[in-house]
């Protein structure tokens, strides 16, 4: 799982400028890690 990828396209870009692309990343990055976890995944995180 690339995490950074999946928020990259999520928000448009690798840089946040505004509030929404903060809560978009956010919101991508909760759903990503909780369905690593109901997988039976760990995250390490780096």
């Amino acid at each position: 799982m690339n995490v950074a990828s999946e928020m990259r396209n999520a928000t448009g870009g690798e840089v946040l400028e505004t509030t929404e692309q903060v809560e978009k990343a956010l919101d991508t990055l909760r759903t990503t890690l909780l369905a690593a976890i109901k997988a039976g995944d760990r995250i390490r995180l780096q």
